[in-house]
C-alpha cells in the first residue's frame, strides 16, 4: 500500500500462487483498484502480467503465511496429510 499511497498515479501489480491468498489480498486492498492489479499465477506467468499495461511497483509473495499453516492444508506437521502445494488446481 505504501507504493500506492506515494503518489496518486502509481500503479502496482501483484502476484500469488495461492487463490485463497489473492482472495484474502483483494479484499483487504479494494480500496486501489483499479491502480492495483491483483493476480492469481506463478512467477514463470509474470511477463504476460507486465505487457498488458505500465505499472510502477511489483509485489511478489516469496513465502508462506500463517493463514496457509493453520488452514489445514498439508503445509505443517500438524494431525493432517502432507500436501504442500500452494496452487490447489494442481492434481496432488
Amino acid at each position: 500500500s505504501m507504493i500506492l499511497d506515494s503518489h496518486p498515479d502509481n500503479r502496482v501489480v501483484a502476484i500469488d500462487r495461492d487463490e485463497r491468498a489473492v482472495s484474502r489480498g483483494a479484499a483487504m486492498v479494494e480500496k486501489y483498484f483499479p491502480r492495483l492489479r491483483l493476480a492469481e499465477g506463478s512467477f514463470s506467468g509474470l511477463a504476460d502480467l507486465v505487457v498488458q499495461g505500465p505499472f510502477d511497483g511489483l509485489l511478489a509473495d516469496l513465502g508462506m503465511s500463517t493463514d496457509q499453516l493453520y488452514e489445514g492444508r498439508g503445509f505443517s506437521f500438524r494431525d493432517e496429510t502432507l500436501d504442500m502445494r500452494m496452487d490447489e488446481s494442481l492434481p496432488r
